[in-house]
């Protein structure tokens, strides 16, 4: 018994004390080392992990890279492919090919067309022509479509061909650039502009104040972003006023056998219409808009517009047959890069905002 008191009080003995202080400060040394080593293995790993994550991002992003690259090699593959066999396919066209590109009645035809044409003005100056073309002409403009895979470089109802194009079949090569560098500008456009010689000599000066009194002769017009569009089902684009330096619109209406004549325009009026202030597309709110009329889509069929008031849009329903393409060649005319520039300075500084800025599309 004395001897257990004796050791338990041993414990209490100054140099016991003395020791046990010291082991627990040698502890906290320890421990503090412990920490210090702790945290520097943390950074270590945290550091390791963001250089290896940054190579992983690099190695992802270059596996992306190579799988676009990849997607634009096939879909390159596919359209020399399509453009080879379309080439076979039209190869006994080439007697239709040379009468469209040597017809002496075209210009004509076309001229009698715009003549005989009725300037509607409500919702806006606007025509709307059946048969535009000659019957030969608008078979071969048809046969002359890009392959469906020259369309693939743009996403769904965003799809679209420039015109002219220089990668495509020899035999819609050649059409499209007959009537985009020939037909529109030397016959078509000529004809246009005096066909809406009264609504245009009006919108000039009602936007452009400082002009003479002959305005649209001082004007230099030129036909510009001409592409043919393709549509599909779900499309819809709601109502809207196109570019301003695009005074008209031009649709010609690429309607094949089968397609639904409701995949026209819709032309509208526009509640407390005002003039836009900008000269990229105007979108408006839907319940401002009331239709006036339905445009059909129907084959060889001409509508062209004044961008000047009201608002269209166009929609192709969601039920639509699962293989539905809608074809369109849509052109603008308006006044060339020079002219452009001169109607500039005849603006009064307050409105040059409305006519300022890089001509956008959508």
């Amino acid at each position: 018994m004395i001897r257990q008191l004796s050791e338990a009080w041993s414990v209490f003995r100054p140099r016991t004390v003395a020791q046990t202080r010291k082991n627990v400060d040698d502890l906290r040394v320890q421990h503090r080392d412990v920490h210090r080593s702790l945290k520097l293995l943390q950074e270590q790993i945290e550091d390791f992990q963001e250089k290896t994550g940054q190579r992983f991002d690099a190695l992802a992003a270059e596996l992306r890279r190579m799988h676009d690259d990849n997607q634009k090699l096939r879909l390159r593959e596919s359209q020399l492919r399509a453009i080879v066999e379309r080439d076979i396919q039209l190869e006994h066209r080439s007697a239709l090919l040379e009468s469209v590109l040597t017809h002496q009645g075209a210009k004509a035809y076309i001229e009698r067309k715009m003549e005989d044409a009725e300037l509607r003005l409500d919702p806006f100056p606007h025509i709307v022509i059946d048969d535009f073309l000659p019957r030969s002409f608008y078979d071969a403009i048809i046969l002359g479509l890009p392959p469906l895979e020259l369309f693939m470089d743009h996403p769904p109802n965003k799809r679209r061909v420039d015109v002219p194009f220089t990668f495509a079949p020899m035999f819609g090569r050649k059409v499209w650039r007959h009537l985009s560098r020939s037909i529109v500008p030397e016959v078509f456009v000529p004809a246009l502009i005096a066909k809406f010689r009264g609504p245009l000599d009006a919108w000039l000066k009602l936007n452009f104040p400082n002009v003479g009194d002959d305005p649209v002769s001082d004007v230099e017009w030129a036909p510009w972003d001409g592409r043919i569009m393709l549509r599909t089902r779900g499309y819809y684009i709601p109502p809207h006023r196109d570019p301003k330096w695009g005074f008209m619109t031009c649709l010609l209406y690429l309607a094949r056998e089968g397609d639904d004549p409701a995949w026209g325009t819709q032309i509208m009026t526009v509640d407390n219409d005002v003039e836009s202030k900008i000269i990229a597309p105007d979108w408006f709110d839907e319940k401002r808009c009331h239709v006036v009329d339905d445009v059909k889509f129907v084959p060889n069929r001409l509508f062209v517009f004044l961008n000047s008031v009201g608002a269209h849009s166009a929609r192709i329903p969601q039920d639509a047959p699962e293989d539905a393409e809608r074809y369109l060649y849509q052109f603008r005319v308006g006044p060339n890069g020079a002219t452009m520039a001169k109607l500039m300075r005849l603006l009064p500084e307050e409105r040059r905002q409305y006519w300022a800025g890089k001509i956008a599309d959508y």
